[in-house]
């Protein structure tokens, strides 16, 4: 991460956080670590970690891998003055999906549409 000028790191660790934590600690990186244990979902592990938060921040989710221009993303955040910057991706849904009606009836029949998910990459 060093070639996109990030050199300090929070992790908000959950699940597995100890196997975690001696892994990333072999790395040699500048980094904090805050367990908030295994239930509390991205928002509230980033609720708790808050007060850290002073300039603009990438956050992760870190199951997802993807390639990222981060400076590019970083930019794109800075100029469009928004509060949250969120990385989304398009996915075709395997499924056609249908609306309904209150009485039960179909209405429409989306066949296969694309759908943009969120996936896991945010500058705050």
């Amino acid at each position: 991460m060093k070639i996109y000028g990030i050199e300090n790191f929070t992790i908000c660790l959950g699940y597995k956080s100890k196997i975690l934590k001696k892994h990333l600690l072999k790395k040699k990186i500048s980094m904090d670590f805050d367990d908030a244990g295994i239930n509390p979902g991205i928002l509230k592990r980033i609720f708790l970690v808050k007060d850290r938060i002073s300039k603009p921040t990438f956050i992760s989710y870190g199951d997802t891998l993807a390639q990222i221009n981060f400076n590019n993303l970083m930019s794109n955040h800075k100029k469009s003055k928004c509060i949250f910057t969120i990385v989304v991706a398009p996915i075709q849904n395997p499924f056609g999906l249908v609306k309904w009606n209150s009485k039960g009836q179909a209405t429409s029949f989306n066949e296969k549409p694309v759908l943009n998910h969120f996936i896991g990459y945010a500058v705050i």
